[in-house]
């Protein structure tokens, strides 16, 4: 990331590479039969912006307390939505759920596993309303995870907007 002026950190929830393939699957797949309109977003659930960046024992601080708040249930994603990523834009992906939202360190409204960025006052594009349709499984669903810091920056270039971002050092949720 070339400057730090535009650059946020963000806690994400990154879950198994196994629910990451499934959903790179459908991404493809969409893009294949012509998916417009959209920013590819780094299949992570956002949790909180952060003034800095969490180091190595409050990322496993966080991990421990998300792995209590789970329990021994797997997290479940079995419909798509959007949230605000920004101000201008929103994330769209799968819904995620928590057993118990009571957590201080989340505070988006909706956890989403983000797959695409949609700018703020657009029309969703219709393929996005099937993203989760002609399932061989009926709900995805995935215990393994790991907490991460997501630096995110958005810039311009012209009347192009693009972004960068680059998830740290996973911090995997213990076993229970």
């Amino acid at each position: 990331m070339e400057t730090k002026k535009n650059r946020q950190v963000i806690l994400v929830l990154v879950p198994h590479r196994d629910l990451r393939a499934v959903l790179r699957k459908k991404i493809n797949s969409q893009i294949e039969k012509g998916l417009k309109g959209v920013y590819p977003f780094p299949l992570a659930a956002p949790l909180a912006r952060l003034s800095k960046a969490l180091n190595a024992d409050e990322l496993k601080q966080t991990a421990k307390s998300l792995r209590h708040i789970i329990g021994k249930n797997k997290l479940r994603v079995n419909e798509t939505s959007t949230t605000e990523f920004n101000k201008d834009m929103m994330l769209f992906g799968p819904r995620l759920e928590l057993p118990d939202k009571e957590t201080e360190f989340i505070l988006y409204k909706e956890l989403v596993i983000g797959t695409y960025l949609l700018p703020k006052n657009t029309q969703e594009p219709a393929l996005l309303s099937c993203f989760l349709e002609n399932d061989e499984e009926p709900s995805l669903s995935f215990r393994a995870a790991a907490v991460a810091n997501m630096f995110w920056q958005q810039d311009k270039k012209k009347d192009e907007v693009y972004f960068k971002w680059k998830i740290g050092k996973l911090c995997w949720l213990p076993h229970h």
